[in-house]
């Protein structure tokens, strides 16, 4: 999803915004991974559900400024 969303602002000649939120995404991944693997001892699981929460903060984010 997130990357159909990200499609429209660089198709008007928008690339930087799609940036944003691909580094903020990568960002929130990193200290979702930190805190879920070695705080919360998840392991495995911990990276991946840290992974699908940060994608999913990402999609939304980009869903909200493609629609306003």
């Amino acid at each position: 999803m997130k990357t159909e969303l990200t499609q429209g602002p660089v198709s008007v000649g928008n690339s930087v915004i799609p940036l944003v939120f691909l580094a903020a995404s990568a960002l929130l991944n990193i200290a979702l991974d930190i805190w879920f693997v070695a705080g919360l001892d998840r392991g495995v699981a911990g990276a991946a559900e840290a992974t699908v929460i940060s994608q999913y903060v990402s999609g939304i984010g980009i869903a909200l400024y493609t629609k306003f």
